[in-house]
């Protein structure tokens, strides 16, 4: 079962942050020193890896590599974290399989956000738990803090993101339209681009994948966009 996220570090107070940074948005984490290595059955319990550039970067590089030279029909999702002393190493990484390298020190949504997106990248599952017994695929909305709360976590909106996502949210699994978001989203008289809603969706998206772990936002070409999500609750009336 592929549910862990392994951090990969020497530096202990690094590993605390990240395992904590981790947990508060579903994922279980497990710490190994670099040059400890990994077999082969330890990488199955993995989902995937976040590797900390350190003092020992030959290390970090020579695990990167191990990991690659693991046959799988699903890649290993690789993502690390750089210091800024560690910068020139920016190449290096990425030619021993590292798909993605975020420049420290970063913001832990950012964290998630990138994790997620590796993971989904590579065809694998993504396992997080759900708190306080909350269904996976529930989006949680509230109206006077514009907040989501999903599994992954939760987040504020601006207010025409909000707009956008209560209008998508109206008509679940149908299409629907630009025009009909600007309608929604923005005030009758503003003349507003196409291209300015899809720049406000995508970052829609962005925030549903990090509550949620999964895109709920398709687009339909030339046709507008779709969200899909199974349960939608509202606790305007009631604390979150």
């Amino acid at each position: 079962m592929e549910d862990k996220v392994l951090i990969v570090s020497s530096d202990a107070d690094f590993c605390v942050f990240i395992g904590h940074v981790l947990a508060q948005s579903g994922f279980r984490s497990s710490v190994i020193d670099p040059a400890d290595g990994i077999d082969d059955d330890a990488l199955r319990t993995i989902q995937a890896i976040i590797v900390a550039s350190n003092d020992d970067m030959d290390a970090i590089l020579a695990f990167c590599r191990r990991v690659r030279a693991v046959p799988s029909p699903q890649p290993m999702p690789l993502l690390a974290l750089i210091s800024a002393r560690h910068e020139q190493h920016y190449l290096s990484l990425v030619k021993c399989g590292v798909d993605q390298c975020i420049l420290r020190p970063v913001a832990p949504d950012l964290i998630i956000s990138c994790l997620i997106s590796v993971i989904q990248r590579s065809g694998r599952p993504l396992v997080r738990k759900a708190p306080d017994g909350r269904q996976p695929d529930t989006l949680t909305t509230r109206d006077d803090t514009r907040q989501l709360i999903g599994h992954g976590g939760s987040i504020h909106l601006t207010p025409t993101e909000y707009r956008l996502l209560k209008r998508l949210l109206a008509s679940p699994g149908q299409v629907v339209s630009r025009g009909q978001l600007i309608e929604a989203a923005w005030p009758a008289a503003r003349h507003v681009e196409p291209r300015t809603v899809d720049v406000h969706i995508g970052k829609l998206r962005q925030a549903l994948v990090m509550t949620t772990g999964r895109r709920v936002i398709r687009t339909i070409r030339s046709s507008g966009f779709v969200a899909e999500l199974p349960g939608v609750a509202d606790c305007n009336d009631e604390p979150c």
